[in-house]
């Protein structure tokens, strides 16, 4: 099975925890779902820092229906909410010859979203055991609308580039058909994955999860994955991506 490869245009990248954070980001594209059934170009937006010529499409953002999806404080639970965006003109950066412009929101979020809107309720959120951390020996599975799921992974050897390449698996526990999500390529042996969110993004009473696909040097990584984005008998399809690399 071969990655999907939709076009589409994601403007931003990422910071996982904390926001108005300076690292250094770069533009990636993101994946569009076509099908008018499923979300419509879905794209998200990961906290950084960005070059100043990238400030009128940042701008641009404060007019569009951009969402923070981010967890309460207090109790904990997932919401998205309208996002209140502002971009503060920060350091110069050497590698991009240019000053810096830090995109931030109020909320602690774990990204801005676009193609998906709010209800006003909590987002239904799965916990899973050692923060989603994912090993050979560490098969999570979890029980959503009455199944139960399960994510797998296999690491293979890898090259004299890469240190070794971890596949990442999911469907329901016990299938001898479980769909390959993706495979990671670590610089370091780490024989792990992790998935940062699970839940029902889209409100379609099925598992949607956000996985890391950071190669943990130099660049970070995330992927969005949603069961109204699957497609061939798949249980989550890509919905959208966002990367950043702190190098040159």
């Amino acid at each position: 099975m071969k990655e999907k490869n939709k076009s589409g245009r994601l403007i931003a990248v990422l910071m996982l925890v904390y926001i108005c954070v300076p690292v250094f980001s770069k533009l990636v594209s993101n994946p569009k779902v076509e099908d008018v059934s499923k979300p419509v170009d879905i794209q998200i937006v990961l906290f950084a820092q960005y070059p100043k010529s990238l400030l009128p499409e940042l701008q641009r953002m404060q007019s569009e229906e951009w969402y923070d999806f981010y967890p309460d404080t207090a109790t904990g639970e997932y919401y998205l909410q309208q996002a209140d965006i502002h971009a503060e003109i920060d350091s110069y950066n050497e590698c991009w010859d240019d000053s810096t412009i830090t995109l931030c929101s109020a909320r602690n979020s774990l990204f801005l979203i676009r193609g998906l809107k709010p209800d006003g309720l909590s987002v239904k959120t799965i916990y899973l055991p050692e923060n989603g951390i994912l090993t050979e020996r560490n098969q999570s599975s979890f029980c959503f609308g009455g199944r139960e799921y399960a994510f797998n992974i296999k690491v293979r050897e890898g090259s004299p580039i890469w240190a070794e390449k971890i596949e990442v698996y999911f469907g329901e526990k016990d299938s001898e058909s479980q769909q390959w999500v993706t495979t990671l390529a670590h610089i370091e042996d780490t024989g792990k994955a992790q998935v940062l969110w699970l839940g029902d993004l889209d409100r379609d009473g099925k598992p949607d999860f956000i996985l890391d696909t950071s190669d943990l040097y130099e660049e970070v990584g995330v992927a969005l994955y949603l069961s109204s984005a699957a497609e061939n008998g798949e249980k989550a399809g890509l919905a959208a991506t966002a990367s950043y690399s702190t190098d040159c």
